[in-house]
C-alpha cells in the first residue's frame, strides 16, 4: 500500500500554478474587471509586469487602455526645451496608453487642481499636442486645473480639430476671476478668452444655425458640457442638442443675457439638466427687458441656479421658462423673508411640481407672523400671508428638502429670526382635514438639515414643536419621514434632554445625524 501511495505522489506535478491554466479569454475577462475597478492605467501596467504571457495578453487588448488619468506624476523640467511635436519624451506613459488603445473609444482625465503637484503652462501645451494627435477618439475628456492659463494652453491645438466621438467636455479653473490667474508665462493675457468649442470662422458673425451646424460637423456626438472659471468667448460658443450643460464663469466675463438666451436656444429641445453661476450678467438689466418673450426650456428636469446674489435666481426665472422641472438647487442665500426673489420664485416657476430642492436658509430679522389657526381655517387671503409661507405652501409636491441653514450675522438673535423652519410647522389650509392637523410638507419623504452654530438649536426647536403638533394623547401620529440627516455644530454645549431627543427622534424611520 504505501509503495502505491509513494508512485502516485510521483506521478502529480510540483508546485503546480493553476494560475497559468486559466484560459486566455477568462484573464481578459479579469483584466477588464480590474481596470474598471481602478483610476487611470495603473492595474494594466501592472498586470503587464507579471509574466510574458499576460504582458502580451494585456498590450494587445485595446480595451484595457480605453481610461487615461493625467494627475499627479510630473515630467521633468530639464527636458521641456525639446519640440512640442516630441510629447511622448514628456509624458511616455500617456501616449504609450492612447496608442495602445487603438482606435476605441477613451476617456481622459486631467486632475492638476489646487493642491496637486503643479504643471507649468508649457506641460499643457505638450498635452495639448498629444490629445489633438488622438482627437478622432476621444470620448471623454475631463479637465480640473488650477488656473485658467493651463485651460488656455491645453485647448491652444485641441480646439483647431475636430472631435467626432467627444460625448463629455468639462473643463474646469479653480480660479474664476482674471486677478487670481497665474501670470508665470508673460505671453500670456488674462483678459484674452480660452478658445475652445467655438465657431472659428472670422470672416461673418455667426447666426444662431451657423453655430449650431459647426457643432453638428466638429462635435457630433457632444451631449454633456461644463465650463467653470473659464473665460470664454460666449458669442461664439458652439455646442447644441445638448443634455446636460453647466456654465459658471464670473461677473466680469458674464455673457449677456441675449447672448445667454443664444446658447440656450441651441439646446431648447434636448436639454434635461442645466447649471447657471456667476453666468448671468445681473448688474446690467437692461437685457431683461419685459417685452421680451421667456425663452422656454421644455424638457429641463433639473436647475442647478446663483451663487452670490438673489437677483441670479431672479434673472434667471424671468428670462427662462423650466415647465417640467423637478429638481431645483439654488446656491445662493435667498434674502429677506419679503423679498422680491419669493416673488419671482412663486410666479415663474411650477413649485407645486417640485420633487426635489436644496437652497441656503439664511437667518432673518424679525417679521410679524399670522396666527396658524386664521392660516389654518383660511381666513387669511393667500396673497396676504408673508411671501415665504406662501412659496414653502406650494411645495405640495415635494418629497426631498436639504436646507443649509446658517446665520449671516452674529449679531442677530436667532431664538426668534428662523424664520422658514417655523413656517414649514404651520398648518395647511384644509377645512376638511382628515390628516390629524396636516402641517406643510406633510407629504416629505427625506429632510437633510445642516446647521451652523447659531442654527443647530433651532433646528431642534423645529423638529421638537413638529412632533408636538403631530402627537394627540401621547401618541404621535403625524407625518413620518423615510430618512431624517442632520449635521449639527458640535462646539455647542449640548444638553443631556437634547442628546436624548436626538438618540430618539419618532419623526423618522431612519436617521443620521453627524456633529462638525
Amino acid at each position: 500500500m504505501s509503495s502505491n501511495s509513494d508512485d502516485a505522489s510521483l506521478d502529480e506535478p510540483k508546485n503546480k500554478n493553476f494560475v497559468d491554466e486559466i484560459p486566455n479569454e477568462l484573464l481578459l475577462v479579469i483584466f477588464s474587471c480590474g481596470a474598471q475597478s481602478t483610476d487611470g492605467t495603473a492595474f494594466s501596467f501592472r498586470v503587464c509586469t507579471v509574466c510574458q504571457r499576460w504582458r502580451s495578453l494585456a498590450i494587445n487588448n485595446a480595451y484595457l487602455w480605453t481610461s487615461l488619468t493625467i494627475d499627479t506624476a510630473i515630467p521633468p523640467l530639464s527636458t521641456l526645451q525639446v519640440p512640442l511635436s516630441y510629447f511622448s519624451t514628456i509624458f511616455p506613459k500617456e501616449a504609450l496608453v492612447l496608442e495602445r488603445s487603438s482606435n476605441l473609444d477613451v476617456d481622459i482625465t486631467i486632475a492638476n487642481s489646487l493642491g496637486s503637484p503643479k504643471y507649468t503652462p508649457k506641460h499643457f501645451e505638450f498635452l495639448s499636442t498629444l490629445l489633438s494627435t488622438h482627437a478622432r477618439h476621444i470620448r471623454t475628456l475631463d479637465v480640473h486645473v488650477e488656473h485658467a492659463i493651463s485651460a488656455s494652453k491645453l485647448c491652444s491645438r485641441l480646439h483647431r480639430v475636430a472631435l467626432p466621438r467627444l460625448q463629455k467636455f468639462h473643463l474646469i479653473s479653480d480660479y474664476t476671476f482674471e486677478d487670481l490667474f497665474d501670470h508665470e508665462d508673460e505671453d500670456y493675457d488674462p483678459f484674452c478668452s480660452t478658445h475652445m468649442l467655438e465657431y472659428s470662422h472670422e470672416d461673418n458673425i455667426p447666426t444662431s444655425v451657423d453655430l449650431q451646424q459647426w457643432s453638428t460637423s466638429k462635435y457630433p456626438t457632444l451631449t454633456d458640457v461644463a465650463c467653470a472659471g473659464i473665460p470664454l468667448e460666449w458669442g461664439l460658443f458652439s455646442p447644441s442638442n445638448l443634455r446636460t450643460l453647466c456654465l459658471r464663469s464670473g461677473i466680469q466675463r458674464a455673457p449677456s443675457m441675449e447672448i445667454l438666451r443664444g446658447i440656450l436656444f441651441n439646446s431648447m429641445n434636448t436639454l434635461e439638466s442645466l447649471e447657471l453661476a456667476d453666468i448671468i450678467n445681473w448688474a446690467d438689466p437692461s437685457d431683461l427687458h419685459p417685452a421680451k418673450a421667456r425663452l422656454t426650456l421644455p424638457r429641463v428636469h433639473t436647475l442647478i441656479i446663483g451663487n452670490r446674489t438673489p437677483n441670479e435666481v431672479r434673472f434667471a426665472v424671468q428670462a427662462f421658462a423650466f415647465p417640467t422641472l423637478r429638481n431645483l438647487t439654488i446656491k445662493c442665500p435667498l434674502g429677506g423673508p419679503e423679498s422680491d426673489i419669493f416673488v419671482s420664485l412663486i410666479r415663474y416657476l411650477p413649485l407645486d411640481e417640485l420633487h426635489k430642492l436644496k437652497f441656503p436658509v439664511t437667518c432673518f430679522r424679525e417679521t410679524v407672523l399670522p396666527d396658524p389657526d386664521l392660516v389654518k381655517e383660511g381666513n387669511i387671503a393667500e396673497d396676504s400671508l408673508p411671501l415665504m409661507l406662501q412659496f414653502i405652501r406650494r411645495l405640495t409636491s415635494l418629497h426631498t428638502l436639504e436646507l443649509m441653514c446658517f446665520c449671516d450675522t452674529a449679531e442677530l438673535d436667532c431664538s426668534w429670526c428662523s424664520l422658514f423652519l417655523r413656517l414649514m410647522n404651520y398648518p395647511v389650509t384644509d377645512l376638511k382635514d382628515e390628516r390629524n392637523g396636516a402641517l406643510n410638507l406633510f407629504g416629505l419623504q427625506r429632510l437633510s438639515i445642516k446647521a451652523d452654530g447659531h442654527m443647530s438649536p433651532e433646528a431642534l426647536s423645529f423638529l421638537r414643536k413638529r412632533l408636538e403638533l403631530g402627537t394627540v394623547n401621547g401618541e404621535y401620529v403625524g407625518p413620518v419621514f423615510e430618512k431624517l440627516t442632520l449635521s449639527l455644530w458640535s462646539r455647542i454645549q449640548w444638553q443631556e434632554e437634547d442628546q436624548s431627543f436626538l438618540n430618539d427622534v419618532t419623526l423618522a424611520k431612519e436617521q443620521s445625524i453627524v456633529f462638525f
